[in-house]
């Protein structure tokens, strides 16, 4: 797992929430290539929160896996973003996702 961040969220993620959000994520990441954003905690994300993740995945280059409660996934996929943001279904799933992707 050297070089990946692992960062839980506990919180809902909201408009309130994200401009504290971002900036810890950013310093918990930094100097990190890859990262998992374990959001299997989080139950509430409004626009602001999905912006928040579109920029902090990206930010990433792809290299950062986000792992989504259901009611988050449901979310993605009613967005359509679970085709544009790396999802898995656990921590050691996104893991595998990214050792995966560094072997080839």
């Amino acid at each position: 797992m050297e070089g990946i961040r692992v960062v839980t969220v506990l919180t809902d993620i909201d408009s309130v929430t994200t401009d504290l959000l971002l900036p810890l994520l950013h310093d918990a990441t930094e100097g990190r290539e890859r990262a998992i954003l374990s959001l299997q905690c989080c139950e509430y994300c409004d626009s602001h929160g999905l912006a928040m993740l579109i920029a902090f995945s990206r930010s990433f280059d792809g290299r950062c896996v986000l792992t989504p409660s259901p009611q988050l996934r449901r979310l993605f996929e009613v967005t359509g973003l679970d085709k544009v943001l790396p999802l898995g279904w656990s921590v050691a799933d996104a893991l595998q996702k990214l050792l995966d992707e560094a072997r080839d």
